[in-house]
């Protein structure tokens, strides 16, 4: 019966207002006390009406009061959902140039031969110079591996920050996805990656310490939840709108995937970004 609750506390008010508007129909049905039930349904109506509009008028005053911070929560939550995504933008353009990632689906369907290609101690041709790569992944000159390592932290420290500067003012539903976040299976075995004891556990047993497919699962399931998140964004990016303009672009997985190189003509100097 946990829904119920959760379904109670998310629609109390609207749940009020259907007892009361059936308790004054069931009082009018009977012939013996139908004035009395249009007295009540009368009531209840100006009432309605009443709560209704301050409801409103309270919501929408705080929601304005805090939209500056609401602005810098999304802002730093568009930041972890890029960073989640980092690696794979740069591991897509190293093992599968040509592949034409459009939307969340192309890039699950990708994953598996994604994982399966990558070697760990090779190092990036490519690498994005846009944040938050270029300020705090540091995936120039360096083997994958060791960006892997650079991009868990970064994971977990961005999540963390975010959750402990903004904690009175997070909204439960972000609260729980940036949690399910940081204690995924995901990063778990991302943490694997550049664990040597697990290096070790993993040669007793034949593994290839050098391919990412000998510690993480082929299965792109994890990317449901930083889906969520970025739902969620949308959501907020709306409700801010409303009252000011977004000073933060929403994540277009379309945009940030698309690879460098496709811009510039063949015999060109290419540089590694624009």
């Amino acid at each position: 019966m946990e829904w119920l609750r959760d379904m109670i506390k998310k629609h109390d008010l609207t749940i009020v207002l259907v007892l009361s508007f059936l308790i004054g129909l069931g009082l009018y049905i009977f012939p013996q006390s139908r004035e009395f039930g249009v007295n009540v349904l009368t009531e209840f109506a100006s009432v309605w009406i009443t709560v209704f509009l301050v409801n409103r008028l309270i919501e929408k005053r705080e929601r304005k009061r805090r939209v500056s911070i609401d602005q810098r929560i999304l802002i730093e939550t568009l930041s972890v959902i890029a960073s989640y995504y980092s690696i794979w933008k740069h591991l897509v353009w190293k093992y599968f140039p040509t592949a034409k990632i459009q939307n969340e689906k192309d890039l699950i369907a990708l994953y598996p031969e994604l994982v399966k290609a990558t070697h760990l101690f090779e190092k990036f041709e490519i690498v994005s110079i846009h944040y938050p790569e270029s300020w705090k992944l540091f995936f120039h000159n360096r083997t994958i591996k060791e960006c892997f390592e650079n991009y868990f932290e970064t994971m977990q420290g961005n999540v963390r920050s975010l959750i402990e500067n903004f904690k009175i003012h997070l909204e439960p539903e972000l609260l729980g996805y940036l949690l399910e976040l940081t204690e995924s299976e995901y990063l778990r075995e991302v943490n694997a990656v550049f664990c040597n004891d697990d290096a070790d556990v993993l040669h007793e047993f034949g593994q290839d310490t050098n391919k990412l497919s000998s510690y993480l699962t082929t299965t792109g399931a994890h990317f449901d939840k930083v889906i969520e998140l970025s739902a969620y964004c949308r959501h907020l990016h709306s409700r801010i709108a409303e009252f000011v303009e977004p000073n933060v672009e929403q994540y277009n997985l379309k945009d940030y995937f698309r690879n460098p190189l496709s811009a510039y003509p063949v015999t060109s100097p290419i540089p590694s970004e624009v």
